[in-house]
């Protein structure tokens, strides 16, 4: 394994955690209502979702949000939850070590369970048994 075969396999992670990270947001920008809207419910004033938009910074142009997102990410502000008005990384935190702890937890079974069958297969190559 060189270095240059890591490199590109680095950089065609990075690539695709662009790609998706900007289809998703697309994908949100395209969806009707906004985050403005969903925060003051459907009685909301015009002036009201236009203060909140420009609190949460959907006035400014699709890019601009992107970009400021994308900052926000690679310095570990993921920001603000919606719904519970807790930061993303504490929400999903919480997850993330039940989730890890699942993972490991698989990977020790199978390591423990395919290891000596993999030895016994070796052994009895070629066998039915």
């Amino acid at each position: 394994m060189t270095l240059g075969y890591i490199f590109r396999r680095l950089m065609a992670v990075i690539l695709v955690l662009f790609v998706v990270t900007f289809a998703v947001f697309a994908i949100t920008m395209i969806l009707p209502g906004n985050a403005a809207v969903m925060i003051l419910g459907e009685y909301g004033t015009e002036e009201a979702v236009a203060a909140m938009e420009r609190i949460l910074g959907l006035d400014k142009p699709w890019h601009i949000q992107y970009i400021d997102w994308l900052v926000g990410v690679l310095h570990g502000d993921f920001g603000q939850s919606l719904r519970l008005s807790l930061p993303v990384a504490d929400v999903v935190g919480d997850a993330f070590w039940n989730s890890a702890s699942l993972a490991i937890t698989a990977l020790l079974s199978v390591t423990i369970i395919a290891i000596p069958l993999g030895a016994l297969a070796a052994i009895k190559r070629g066998s039915t048994a």
